[in-house]
């Protein structure tokens, strides 16, 4: 509770008082005892002045009674779940060993919006070995999918991580800032208009940050994608087809 004090502080310092969301972000937020689960979830939710709450969990640990808990949850705040769906791209999932199939993250999802439970969809662009083609799969997956919302970013390559021991020991091939760009305009152009965009590029902690070093200036990166919006006078769904999935 000291740390949702100190970030509405921050907040109202910067915004006045804008409504606030409580964000279990670490770690997996589902991965505990239901009687846990609700205990951390109820106590969040006497914070004076809590709008909603966001919880970032993986789409295998979604038992039934945390759905049971979850759906509850909706009905009381505004809730969000955030699923780490990265690629669309079976390879690319076993290369980064998220540990479980596109297939299984379907599953997730859609046992989630069968509750009316809003979700928020995260993907990586730049991962290792994707190329082109992947990246504007994901999206088109994404479109199918219909999610309430997305966050996109740019792989980082963080110092003290496996990935970025790989990195140092065998460099991979990083998207150019430009090339990133691009590939979000295209993305955007697939998504569906009524998706909510809550990212679309991330920031690394700098001081970790080995690669790329043109992602630690976000200001610099969102000036871009806008500045080749308009240019290429294109929007997010303008080549949006409507597309349901078949679950």
């Amino acid at each position: 509770m000291q740390q949702l004090s100190r970030e509405r502080d921050r907040i109202f310092r910067k915004s006045g008082e804008a409504p606030i969301i409580a964000y279990f972000q670490a770690n997996t937020n589902t991965y505990a005892s239901v009687e846990r689960l609700a205990e951390l979830y109820n106590e969040v939710l006497s914070f004076d002045g809590l709008h909603g709450i966001s919880v970032g969990t993986r789409a295998d640990c979604l038992p039934e009674e945390v759905l049971d808990l979850l759906t509850e949850l909706s009905h009381r705040t505004h809730l969000t779940v955030e699923l780490g769906m990265q690629s669309s791209n079976e390879r690319t999932l076993a290369s980064v060993n998220r540990c479980y199939t596109h297939r299984e993250f379907l599953e997730g999802y859609f046992r989630l919006k069968k509750r009316g439970i809003r979700v928020c969809l995260h993907i990586i662009n730049g991962l290792p070995g994707e190329t082109d083609d992947d990246m504007l799969e994901t999206a088109r997956e994404l479109a199918r999918m219909k999610p309430d919302a997305v966050k996109i970013q740019m792989l980082h390559v963080i110092r003290g991580t496996r990935l970025g021991d790989m990195y140092e020991t065998e460099p991979f091939p990083l998207l150019s800032r430009e090339e990133y760009v691009d590939t979000v305009v295209r993305q955007l152009e697939l998504l569906p208009p009524e998706t909510v965009i809550e990212r679309i590029t991330g920031d690394g902690d700098k001081k970790k940050l080995i690669a790329p070093l043109w992602s630690a200036d976000k200001i610099a990166v969102l000036g871009a994608i806008d500045k080749r919006l308009a240019e290429l006078d294109t929007w997010q769904g303008k080549l949006y087809m409507e597309d349901k999935y078949e679950e």
